[in-house]
């Protein structure tokens, strides 16, 4: 056929091709029957009609594959790529790009089958379909041709019955195909399939967990899973998705247990649940991996009872809340404790406050759990143990509780311990013995086997090697076992009373951490070494009393005891048992994670777990706080703002899943080690957390603010100075007027029975009464008494970004103004002779709440008092609550008979995140009412709050927070000076 138009045809829709390019489309055009260069043309303006590159890259493939293509496949080609452009931009130029690589590597029947799933596809999702044509060609090009026939059919089969079943059998193939050289694959798809017919928004969950699943169950567990999965008849959509979501974690508890029973009973119980409620059933079967850390599997029958009872006594919302919080309760109560505190939630709390409850943010649920809970906990014995760090390694390593990491860290293992670079992890809680003694003696075992990584090498190891422990979860048990093997050898050796705590603790079988898919002989044989030479009772077995012989060979036993010979010349190294962890990877590596003799010797409990993927963020935070300038930022904390340290993610980790250390989790992670450092080397004075009224909740929130003391560092007198000249009036004048309230240094009382001087006047008195035949009252003396003012004020200064606006006139900040009037009045008050302190505050969310200490109390007003306002800034927001509750704890140690509290503030109180669990917009009423309920508070307390400020809309809301007769407003705040101190003259007198 000849090209009509040619020039035109080029300019338009060739421009971007070269001459050579352009002079190939015209050729092939021109070889077309008409009907056929019709249809390549009408494909091509499709095409740039999604885009003018999607036209472009057309015409320069087009010709390419119609040389490897005949003409039905052309057309094939065509008509689904005429589908595609149903599609976005991006669908079409990857499906053109593509192509002619994947028809490389596929055969012919598959190439089209590929070319149908893209088209299908796109109708879903453009994501979906993005991905599909980007990837799945590299996915199948390493598939043998039976295997890709196999798959592409598949998954072609699976878009009938469920396009999101068929995405992931595709994403999920790689790692399905390399963990089990005898799956039956065909099956395998088989059973997707029929999944997919039955239960179409379900099957994607099953081939998602499936990688998972095989790696801790084993294929001949599948078809056991299946069935289980068809006893839920009573759930509808996303029941069983979260049944085969779960597995997984399922499957790494009970495979030692005799799996098929417990599948069976867990889809059951589950199914139990969906009578009750589905969302519970689904809550239900996605907590349960996570709760079974600490919870043994006979007590999930109790869990249901409870859940059901919880349901049927208050509500479906509140059972939900109940099983998401129960991985966290079960941290600190057992199961017979976890049914008394749902008891007293049914029995004790109002049904206005159930929810808050069983949501764990109110006072009464947290205050159950401290009285339920058995055990010896972190925070009573912190102290001891920093001590005895201190003793053993010489320096102070900050130890820090297991639950300040995510959960995706600690995966809610109620004996969780672990390090990073800087610090040790502790459990919260420790009762694994009856006594507190017995576990001390845990705490301090774990502590010395962390602080041994430190002091043996562990930490040696670059940042790369952490990273290939952490990408491979396999390597990094083996390195990690190996590791804790050496470093418990120079440990004892170290410290000789270690082994004898060590034999103690293991005298109680402790759950332990899971060591999936490594060979029993060679962890018994590690064990044996380490305890070989250590006396004639032995905690361990030899390695030749066990039966088991499955994934070990001479060459591994060989390996092993060339390692340990170099640990008893030398200690060995880090490096050393990375290079064996290596050797044994290569020989024990079968890529079956089931079977008799794999994974059942499990690493001791008071060794917690390395993880490395926390080494990892910790060594990449180290450095970049290395290689940073160090610049000085202000003293209250100008600068960029800390986002808040939050991130929901109820996903458990599946074993051998990759690790991608670049993405979100780990981006959230390095902000919270970054806290850790901010609040150790930083000169805090102290970190207190306070609760927070919700007014939704009708209660607290525990311990739900954060707020840092920091002593401001004395900088320049300068502003000090300057406000004295500038007022040195004003100052005279109150200072005398002051000096007129001071009280006499004595005062005088007549007619006294003892004292020290004579009463003239009641003497002469008492004659004329006798003359005149009265018997006299007495109280012939007088007595002089000491008489001294009894008052401490607290100034609160405001320090938030709003401060920093300009005065019209004077062209000075408000932070200005308000520094000035508390200066005058420190000049007033020290001829007065009150107590009075000086505070600032502001904030950048709940847990960054700063409270900053220009003078307080016990403090003399000195040069270098007054140099600590110069490092006063505008910062931050207003969480007021928090400040007030702060500077009342600070008061209450003062002795006074009166005690003031005088807020200077420009506007409502205000923060990122000050708002109820209800939504995440601002609230004005709920900063409110936690402002109102801090500072009645403070009046119960003794301490009277009194706010001044010059927001002309302070009408507006301070009369609800403060009361009628507890706060003014100044129109001109040039005259906040001397109405602060007419206000403290009001108020003290």
């Amino acid at each position: 056929m000849e090209v009509v138009g040619y020039n035109s045809f080029t300019e338009r829709y060739l421009k971007a091709l070269s001459e050579e390019e352009r002079e190939k489309v015209v050729v092939f055009l021109n070889s077309l029957s008409e009907d056929q260069a019709n249809r390549v043309i009408d494909t091509g303006l499709r095409f740039h009609k999604l885009s003018a590159v999607n036209g472009s890259w057309f015409w320069r493939t087009v010709p390419n594959l119609a040389e490897v293509l005949d003409e039905n496949e052309l057309d094939a080609w065509l008509e689904e790529g005429a589908g595609i452009c149903r599609g976005s931009w991006e669908c079409g130029l990857y499906y053109i790009k593509e192509s002619p690589e994947v028809m490389g590597k596929l055969g012919r029947e598959t190439f089209l089958k590929w070319l149908q799933i893209g088209r299908i596809l796109v109708r879903f999702s453009n994501h979906e379909t993005n991905w599909y044509l980007k990837n799945s060609g590299s996915i199948l090009g390493k598939l043998d041709k039976q295997e890709q026939e196999m798959l592409i059919s598949g998954v072609l089969n699976l878009m009938e019955r469920s396009w999101t079943a068929a995405v992931a059998c595709l994403k999920s193939w790689p790692e399905i195909s390399r963990l089990q050289n005898s799956l039956d694959k065909e099956q395998v798809l088989a059973t997707g399939l029929r999944i997919a017919g039955d239960k179409p928004d379900d099957a994607a969950a099953f081939f998602k967990a499936l990688p998972g699943f095989l790696q801790a169950a084993g294929y001949e567990n599948l078809a056991k899973l299946v069935d289980a999965s068809y006893l839920i008849t009573n759930g509808g959509r996303g029941v069983t998705g979260a049944f085969f979501t779960a597995a997984p974690g399922i499957a790494a508890k009970t495979v030692r247990a005799g799996f098929g029973d417990r599948v069976t009973e867990w889809s059951q119980m589950g199914n139990r649940l969906t009578m009750s409620d589905q969302r519970a059933a689904i809550e239900f079967f996605e907590m349960t991996p996570l709760a079974l850390k600490n919870m043994d599997w006979r007590d999930l029958e109790k869990w249901v009872s409870l859940i059901e009872n919880v349901i049927g006594r208050y509500s479906s919302e509140g059972a939900l809340e109940f099983i998401r919080i129960t991985p966290e309760l079960l941290q600190q109560l057992d199961a017979d404790e976890l049914g008394d505190w749902v008891s007293y939630g049914l029995d004790n709390i109002h049904s206005g406050k159930r929810l808050a409850y069983f949501m764990l943010k109110s006072q009464e649920s947290r205050d159950m759990i401290s009285r339920l809970r058995s055990g010896l906990h972190l925070e009573n014995v912190k102290k001891i143990l920093v001590i005895y760090s201190e003793g053993l390694s010489g320096t102070t390593t900050p130890i820090r509780n297991t639950s300040v990491l995510p959960e995706r860290i600690h995966n809610n293992h109620r004996l969780f311990g672990s390090l990073d670079t800087r610090r040790v992890y502790l459990p919260d809680m420790v009762r694994i013995f009856e006594n507190d003694r017995e576990n001390l003696r845990f705490y301090r075992v774990m502590l010395m086997h962390q602080l041994a990584h430190h002091r043996f090498g562990t930490m040696s190891l670059d940042r790369e090697k952490i990273r290939e422990l952490a990408s491979n979860r396999y390597l990094g048990l083996l390195f990690e076992f190996v590791e804790d093997i050496r470093v418990d050898y120079l440990a004892m050796e170290s410290f000789p009373g270690l082994g004898q705590d060590i034999k103690l603790l293991l005298q109680k079988e402790t759950a332990g951490f899971d060591t999936p898919g490594i060979p029993d002989e060679v962890l018994l044989t590690l064990k044996w070494y380490l305890w070989l030479g250590k006396g004639k009772e032995l905690p361990v077995k030899p390695p030749e009393e066990h039966t088991s012989d499955k994934g070990i060979t001479g060459e591994a036993r060989t390996a092993i005891n060339e390692f340990w010979q170099k640990v008893l010349k030398g200690g060995a190294s880090a490096e050393e048992s990375l290079e064996l962890a290596r050797r044994l990877y290569r020989m024990t590596k079968t890529g079956d994670a089931s079977g008799e003799g794999l994974g059942k010797t499990g690493n001791m409990a008071y060794r917690g777990c390395l993880r490395f993927d926390l080494l990892y963020t910790s060594m990449e935070l180290d450095e970049e706080i290395d290689d940073s300038c160090h610049l000085e930022k202000p003293q209250n904390g100008a600068g960029d703002r800390e986002e808040e340290l939050k991130f929901e993610d109820g996903s458990y980790p599946v074993e051998g899943q990759e690790t991608d250390l670049k993405d979100e989790f780990y981006l959230f992670l390095k902000k919270l080690l970054n806290r850790f450092y901010e609040d150790e080397e930083n000169p805090y004075r102290m970190i207190a957390f306070y609760d927070e009224w919700d007014r939704t909740l009708n209660d607290y929130k525990k311990d739900w603010c954060r707020v840092r003391e920091i002593q401001l560092k004395p900088s320049t007198g300068i502003f000090v100075d300057r406000t004295l000249e500038e007022n040195y009036g004003m100052i005279t004048t109150v200072k005398k007027y002051f000096g007129m309230l001071r009280p006499d240094r004595f005062r005088r009382y007549s007619r006294q029975d003892d004292g020290e001087d004579i009463d003239i006047d009641a003497i002469v008195e008492a004659m004329v009464e006798i003359k005149a035949g009265v018997s006299p009252d007495g109280g012939f003396y007088v007595r002089r008494d000491k008489r001294e003012r009894d008052v401490a004020v607290g100034f609160l200064l405001d320090l938030s970004y709003s401060t920093d606006e300009s005065v019209p006139e004077t062209g000075k900040t408000l932070l200005d103004v308000e520094m000035e009037s508390v200066i005058v009045m420190a000049e007033a008050l020290e001829v007065l002779g009150d107590k009075y302190a000086i505070y600032g505050f502001n904030s950048d969310g709940r847990d960054k709440i700063n409270f900053y200490v220009a003078k307080d109390f016990e403090e003399e007003y000195t040069e270098e008092v007054k140099q600590r306002f110069g490092g006063l800034q505008s910062y931050g927001m207003t969480r007021l609550a928090s400040a007030v509750r702060h500077a009342v704890f600070k008061m209450q140690r003062v002795p006074a008979a009166v005690k003031i509290l005088i807020l200077l503030s420009d506007g409502r109180p205000f923060d990122f995140d000050y708002h109820s669990g209800l939504t995440d917009d601002y609230e004005e009423w709920y900063t409110e009412t936690d402002t109102r309920m801090s500072l009645r508070e403070a009046k119960m307390k003794g301490i009277n709050p009194f706010c001044i400020t010059v927001d002309a809309k302070g009408n507006e809301y301070l009369e609800f927070i403060f009361g009628n007769v507890s706060y003014i407003i100044i129109d001109d705040i040039n005259a906040l000076p001397t109405k602060l101190t007419e206000t403290y003259k009001n108020l003290t007198t």
